[in-house]
């Protein structure tokens, strides 16, 4: 499990049972409310982890009402995700007054985030798409996502960089839309040398416009680890060029390609990342 929870929970109302009075407890086991598939991808990709205090506030039918983080993993992400899943998923069996009557309670406890342990990804070629509606004013209406390839580390959610209804920073970058509505595209692929051609990238279609490309490349070794990863200027990575490097990921790593006598091998790898914009 990625969560280590801490199992001297209190409930602050009350430090011991007494008669028909009792304090609020888990309905179930919380190690199952979260689960290593509801570690956030976007922690994951920085490298983060911690321990988040929190406090849960328990209805008179054991419900979570509230949620506060008593005690910051040092993550933004993580603490956001706590309270979101625990709101979620956390039952109890609700605190009793001396009279056995259910009464609303508090329950603070803790738990640790640690990143799972990495498993090698296949050699496969992946491509993501996210085709978004933007409005005159410039904020994304629409998204919707696609894909092709199991993406693994090095993939994202298309459509998670974009809020719907909400003004973006990074579309705001986007030069030339003159107040018009318009679609924006961003793309990105994962190649390896020797197992199939780059996908049909959607920019290079009639009636698109390029904003933003970036290439990555780097090797897998026959061990499956990443190796020489460096991006390659192509003096049009725009608005992309604050994004962070997929370099930085240290996690990665691949079962080796092998060589048709079952060796394993060393291959090449190509990234892309692009935006564009249908004409206006």
């Amino acid at each position: 499990m990625i969560l280590a929870m801490a199992l001297g929970f209190a409930a602050l109302q009350t430090t011991q049972d007494s008669g028909k009075a009792r304090r609020v407890a888990p309905a179930e086991n919380p190690a199952n409310w979260v689960t290593d598939d509801d570690y956030p991808a976007e922690a994951l990709r920085q490298d983060q982890s911690g321990t988040v205090g929190f406090r849960l506030l328990i209805g008179s039918k054991g419900e979570v009402t509230g949620c506060e983080v008593t005690s910051s993993s040092g993550s933004s992400v993580l603490d956001q995700a706590s309270c979101s899943l625990l709101s979620a998923r956390a039952k109890f069996k609700p605190a009793l007054d001396a009279s056995g009557k259910p009464i609303a309670s508090q329950f603070n406890s803790r738990f640790t985030w640690k990143i799972p342990p990495t498993v090698p990804e296949a050699i496969e070629n992946w491509y993501i798409a996210a085709t978004v509606q933007v409005s005159e004013e410039g904020v994304p209406l629409s998204c919707a996502p696609e894909s092709s390839g199991k993406h693994g580390k090095m993939g994202y959610d298309p459509c998670s960089a974009f809020r719907l209804g909400t003004p973006s920073p990074f579309l705001a970058e986007v030069t030339g839309i003159n107040g018009k509505t318009y679609t924006f595209v961003a793309e990105s692929a994962l190649v390896f040398d020797g197992f199939g051609a780059a996908p049909d990238f959607r920019y290079l279609k009639p009636g698109h416009r390029l904003v933003a490309l970036k290439e990555t490349r780097f090797e897998v070794s026959e061990t499956g680890a990443v190796e020489k990863c460096e991006d390659l200027p192509t003096g049009k990575e725009g608005v992309l060029a604050k994004f962070p490097s997929i370099c930085g990921d240290q996690r990665a790593s691949f079962a080796p390609a092998q060589t048709t006598d079952g060796k394993p091998r060393r291959v090449t790898a190509m990234v892309w990342t692009i935006a564009s914009v249908t004409a206006e």
